[in-house]
């Protein structure tokens, strides 16, 4: 009997342990499913916004730890999508104007917007002058100009897409690629800018200047259309032109240009440079006391090129410093050559306005007289009226601290910069060069006579000698001869020549100024 009941308690007991673990078992479950179910939604959650879905937001009605974390998760991902969205703005509108940028145009253009059978016209607009307009009046100044041109251009109707590509850029995608629809863009455009821009200061006119490329005759993808139009604005920049539409040929000119960039270097070092010397007459006494050194780039391959061709191309690409001590250099070495043979002759020698922005420009030069052990006088430096007066401040301190190393100083070029008379009094110079502009018609314009005599006579007044440039003639000769003119070139003197054939020229007396001696006598 007592086994029997034992056995029986203890099936009980077992049952009732049985049920006990399954009720523990579903209770666990029920409350971890429970826990977790919230936690899964979180991860799942998690994973839409890596994969960039923001649209979902995760609802848990709980008030505990868990309630709180999905509220702080949805405000995340709020945040999260209010960043992409202000980032996604940022890398497709320029931050000056808030105007759509290059980024834009692209995704724009490769959505189907230029197709390769789209009559569209795209205009790469430069506002001119703003250079000038920062460094006078101040950036915030040029800055509105340039919200105000953009808002202009957006203001114009029936644009397929009007964007600002950064600094004092725009582009307009335009429809129409003919001849009519371009000329009519360009009416609408330059009407648009007709009203200047009032400030508190000043009126500022608005000015630009275009390039223009056509699809899908000269391309049917935006980025040779933007590469093409902006070919055409270089060279209305140029050629001083407020539009130019692209030519194919523009990409050769270009492609010249940019093979003359990596040329010059070599041509630097390897001395594929040549000086010609163009004599200078001193018309009291008819001789040749000084030589302007003028550079040509023997080319190996090309032949004889011009200054006008590289001289350009070295100020742009940071070269200029280079060739000009090249320059500076070969001049002391013939001068050093001449002395050897008795001659003693001043060579003068260009400088660009980019050497004058070089801090230790006059130490360089310094630096070659000591090497030749020079005199002051041997070689004279020459800058163009146009470079000094683009930047008269730190132009003249800089030709100040030239001057009084004991380098001789001369202006070319004169009457064409647009200076103020008073600047020719601050200039530290001992000669000045009259531009040949006006000795060429000197023998027929009452003007240009005027203009070089009253030219001289200031100079004479400041203590200043004075070159007439570009004389081919010997009625030019006689007349500057007659208003006091001190020295005269040009081709009535002598063509450029290389070093060997100047010692024969100087020496032999050319008698130039015979003819305007035996007409003085017959005056007399």
């Amino acid at each position: 009997g007592l086994i029997q009941s034992i056995r029986e308690s203890w099936q009980h007991l077992v049952t009732l342990e049985s049920v006990i673990v399954l009720l523990a078992l579903f209770g666990a479950y029920y409350l971890a499913n429970s826990i977790t179910r919230p936690i899964r939604r979180l991860v799942h959650q998690a994973k839409d916004v890596a994969g960039g879905h923001y649209d979902k937001t995760v609802v848990i009605t709980e008030s505990n730890e868990l309630g709180q974390l999905a509220n702080e998760f949805n405000l995340m991902q709020q945040a999260v999508l209010e960043r992409e969205k202000a980032i996604t703005h940022r890398a497709l509108h320029d931050p000056l104007t808030e105007m759509p940028n290059r980024n834009f145009l692209i995704q724009q253009a490769e959505s189907g917007l230029v197709t390769p059978d789209s009559a569209l016209s795209l205009f790469h607009i430069d506002i001119q002058r703003t250079k000038a307009i920062n460094d006078t009046l101040g950036y915030e100044l040029g800055n509105s100009l340039i919200r105000e041109v953009g808002e202009r251009l957006r203001s114009l109707p029936d644009l397929k897409s009007c964007v600002h590509l950064g600094a004092d850029e725009f582009v307009l995608l335009v429809a129409g690629n003919d001849d009519e629809s371009i000329e009519g863009w360009h009416k609408r455009i330059a009407e648009l800018m007709d009203t200047p821009l009032d400030c508190s200061r000043i009126q500022l006119h608005i000015q630009l200047t275009m390039g223009v490329s056509r699809s899908p005759d000269d391309a049917n993808n935006i980025h040779q259309l933007l590469q093409y139009a902006d070919t055409a604005l270089s060279h209305a920049k140029a050629a001083r032109k407020q539009i130019q539409s692209y030519q194919a040929e523009m990409d050769a000119d270009l492609a010249d240009r940019l093979s003359l960039v990596n040329e010059l270097k070599t041509a630097i070092v390897t001395n594929q440079l040549q000086l010609f010397y163009q004599p200078k007459l001193d018309l009291k006494s008819d001789k040749i006391h000084q030589l302007e050194a003028l550079v040509r780039w023997q080319h190996p391959e090309r032949g004889m090129i011009p200054p006008d061709a590289f001289i350009s191309i070295a100020e742009q690409t940071g070269l200029i410093d280079s060739l000009t001590h090249w320059v500076v250099d070969e001049a002391a070495s013939q001068y050093q050559r001449w002395s050897e043979k008795g001659l003693d002759l001043t060579i003068a020698v260009n400088i660009s306005a980019e050497n004058l922005k070089n801090a230790n420009f006059p130490q360089e030069l310094k630096g070659v007289w000591q090497r030749y052990n020079l005199p002051d006088h041997a070689i004279s430096l020459e800058v163009t009226e146009s470079a000094v007066v683009s930047d008269p401040e730190s132009a003249v301190a800089m030709l100040c601290e030239i001057r009084d190393t004991g380098i001789k100083l001369s202006i070319d070029d004169y009457g064409t910069g647009y200076s103020s008379l008073s600047y020719l009094k601050k200039f530290p110079i001992d000669r000045l060069k009259i531009d040949r502009s006006f000795v060429i018609e000197i023998e027929k314009n009452e003007e240009d006579r005027a203009i070089v005599r009253a030219i001289i006579d200031l100079a004479h007044t400041l203590n200043i000698s004075v070159i007439a440039e570009g004389v081919e003639s010997e009625a030019q000769a006689y007349l500057l001869h007659v208003m006091g003119c001190n020295e005269i070139q040009g081709y009535f003197v002598s063509r450029p020549i290389i070093a060997a054939q100047v010692e024969s020229f100087v020496k032999v007396d050319a008698r130039k100024l015979q003819g305007i001696n035996e007409r003085d006598k017959a005056l007399r």
